[in-house]
Order: structure tokens, then C-alpha cells, then sequence
């Protein structure tokens, strides 16, 4: 909630609150033919949004367990939706709908350069 009502407050963020079903259709369900990589912190999988275009979801493993931890998520969220840079991967939005956020970053391709890339 806090998350929230601090990209209210914003002028001009662009950020999207996803909700789960558009990640899970998005993910074909979150198929392992759409998996891009995993990590210590979760899978991330490709999305193909209908109107949207192609898309990159992290779906978040680790659990966040205090109330603080929570806070310090949504703060660093909406650090990142605000960073504009050319060789920063751009933090489109989250799903809050579960119990571990699912982030949702633009899609680009291996060894693309053009934040605009089609060769997905």
C-alpha cells in the first residue's frame, strides 16, 4: 500500500501495477519454454503482453518476512520505476497481487543494444 500511494504522489512515473492474471498470461503460465534465466533472488521469464509488447518478469523466490523489509521493497521500487539510463534494464512495474512481488522490467534482447529492439 505504501508503494502505492507514493506512485500516486508522483508526477509523470511511469509505472504499472500488473495484476496476476496478466503476468500469468503473459508468461503462457509461466512456462519453462519462457524461462530467460535464474538467479539467487528468482526465475526470470519472458512475457508477451498482447498490446504491450515483449517483456521480462521476475518472479520473485525469497519471502519477505518483516514489515521493514516491506517498506524497504516499496521505497527501492519506486527508486527504480524514476531511473531513466541507457545501460539500466528500465523497472516497467510489479505485481502486488501475491505474497513475493513479481517485478516487470522492458525486454531486451541478448547483445541488442536498442532499448526499441523487435529481434525478440
Amino acid at each position: 500500500m505504501l508503494l502505492l500511494h507514493e506512485i500516486s504522489l508522483k508526477q509523470g512515473t511511469a509505472f504499472t501495477v500488473f495484476t496476476e492474471a496478466e503476468l500469468i498470461e503473459a508468461t503462457d503460465n509461466f512456462a519453462d519454454k519462457n524461462i530467460l534465466g535464474r538467479g539467487g533472488f528468482g526465475t526470470v521469464y519472458r512475457g508477451l503482453f498482447k498490446d504491450d509488447g515483449v517483456v521480462a518478469v521476475k518472479r520473485c523466490v525469497s519471502l519477505m518476512a518483516s514489515e521493514q523489509q516491506k517498506k524497504e521493497f516499496g521505497k527501492e521500487m519506486l527508486i527504480l520505476s524514476q531511473i531513466n539510463h541507457k545501460n539500466i534494464v528500465k523497472l516497467l512495474g510489479c505485481c502486488l497481487e501475491v505474497e513475493v512481488p513479481m517485478l516487470v522490467y522492458e525486454f531486451i534482447a541478448k547483445n541488442c543494444r536498442e532499448a526499441s529492439c523487435t529481434c525478440a
